[in-house]
């Protein structure tokens, strides 16, 4: 009997104690249509990254670069990629069209090519009554300008427009991977491709381990995150196994529009520099909180190395 009441009391207990929350994550993607070369490439990489979110279940934001879905020749066939995302149920947002970094132009040049880029998605979405609109901009290099005054003037335009500045929360370094990837791929490197996915995968459960713990850190508590990655060869090849990995840390896939809504995206963000860092860094700038940029994962030393060779 008395097995039996020591029995009941635990599991009362369990039942009864709060269910720790789910870890959410917003999948966004930016320079489509694609960030590599070629449009064969580009149709491959473009049905790759479909399969892999449509498996998971995952309606992701996409980032689309103007001058990427313009190429002489390919106009058509690009704008079909897009439409492709669109008719997938993925939301099209604006990554501006010339890629410019705000803190190198002049306020009037950026501006005028954000809007630009806003037209160019705009108009997708202007071809069926339920295509939605745009409700977001990535800056390129995630550069929002080195002062108030820059910050101030891109607020302004986006506010009449109705769209929000794209902040993310998680970034592994995909384009310094896939740059060593594609060269071992052109090169038939086997052992090199399977030596940059394995730690391409393992990149992922390092750098989302360092930002559910810096949110803990920050706000008392882990908060949805924002994941960005690139319309790129190693995610086209390697999205699904990422997707199974999240899903293991214990994700569910929501939209970005629902991961802002978390009020830790309120904060403040008083950072003032060119570097594109994670908005959990900047939102601690604004709390007074101590810098701690110098422990985000970097990518193994040996794939650096492979990396800056490609330039010599």
């Amino acid at each position: 009997m008395i097995r039996f009441i020591l029995l009941v009391l635990v599991t009362l207990a369990f039942s009864s104690a709060p269910a720790q929350a789910q870890r959410a994550v917003a999948v966004t993607l930016d320079d489509l249509p694609y960030a590599g070369r070629g449009f064969n490439d580009a149709r491959h990489a473009t049905a790759d990254l479909l399969t892999a979110l449509a498996a998971h279940e995952v309606s992701a934001d996409v980032f689309i670069e103007g001058r990427r879905a313009e190429v002489d020749g390919e106009i058509e066939a690009r704008r079909d990629l897009l439409r492709q995302w669109r008719d997938a149920g993925h939301a099209l947002q604006n990554h501006s069209y010339n890629h410019l970094h705000y803190s190198r132009t002049d306020i009037p040049e950026y501006l005028n090519d954000v809007e630009r880029g806003y037209r160019a998605v705009a108009d997708l979405l202007a071809e069926g009554p339920s295509f939605g609109r745009v409700r977001f901009f990535r800056p390129p290099f995630n550069d929002l300008g080195e002062t108030a005054a820059t910050r101030a003037a891109l607020a302004e335009s986006l506010d009449e427009r109705g769209v929000q500045i794209a902040p993310f929360t998680v970034e592994h370094s995909d384009w310094m991977f896939n740059a060593v990837y594609e060269d071992a791929l052109a090169r038939g490197d086997s052992a090199l491709i399977r030596r940059v996915a394995q730690a391409y995968l393992a990149q992922l459960d390092t750098t989302f381990a360092f930002a559910e713990r810096l949110s803990i850190e920050t706000f008392g508590r882990e908060i949805p995150q924002v994941f960005l990655i690139h319309a790129n060869r190693i995610n086209a090849d390697h999205l699904d196994s990422m997707l199974v990995r999240l899903s293991r840390r214990g994700y569910v896939f929501v939209s970005m529009e629902k991961a802002v809504s978390d009020p830790a995206y309120s904060t403040p963000d008083k950072y003032l520099a060119r570097w594109g860092i994670s908005w959990i860094h900047r939102w601690r700038v604004g709390l007074g909180l101590p810098n701690v940029l110098r422990d985000e994962p970097e990518p193994p030393s040996w794939l650096v190395e492979a990396y800056e060779g490609l330039s010599t």
